[in-house]
C-alpha cells in the first residue's frame, strides 16, 4: 500500500487536475491523503466533490502551512511508501509505474525522488 498526501491551500485553479492526475495511476489498494488546510477559494468544495475511496480529507480550521499539513497527512497515512504531491503539481502518466519499478529494483529504497509538472 502507498500514500500518497496533498496539501492544499487556496489551490483551487489546479486542485481537481492535481487529483486526477493522481487517482489515475494508484491502485484500489493505495490512498490519497488531502490536508485542506483552511482554503478559502472553493479548493474545499472541488475536494468535497470528489467521491473515492481512497480518498481521506483532512480539514484543517486554521491554516499552518505546508510543514503542519504534510505532517497531519504522515500522522494518519497508512501506507509503507509515502509520496507527496502539491496541489499545483500533477503527476505524467507512468510516474507512479516509474517508482514502483524502482522500487522492486532496488528492494526497499530509503528514499526516491522524481520529477512532477507544473502548472503553467
Amino acid at each position: 500500500m502507498h500514500s500518497v498526501i496533498l496539501p492544499c491551500y487556496n489551490g483551487a485553479l489546479y486542485i481537481e487536475e492535481c487529483i486526477l492526475s493522481v487517482l489515475s495511476q494508484i491502485s484500489e489498494a493505495d490512498e490519497l491523503i488531502i490536508i485542506d488546510d483552511a482554503s478559502t477559494d472553493g479548493s474545499s468544495e472541488i475536494i468535497q466533490s470528489f467521491e473515492d475511496d481512497r480518498i481521506r480529507i483532512i480539514h484543517r480550521n486554521k491554516n499552518g502551512g505546508i510543514g503542519e499539513a504534510r505532517n497531519d497527512g504522515l500522522k494518519v497515512a497508512k501506507g509503507k511508501y509515502i509520496n507527496f504531491i502539491d496541489a499545483d503539481d500533477y503527476w505524467p502518466q507512468g510516474r507512479y509505474h516509474s517508482l514502483e519499478l524502482i522500487i522492486k529494483k532496488h528492494e526497499c529504497p530509503d528514499v526516491i525522488s522524481g520529477k512532477v509538472e507544473h502548472f503553467y
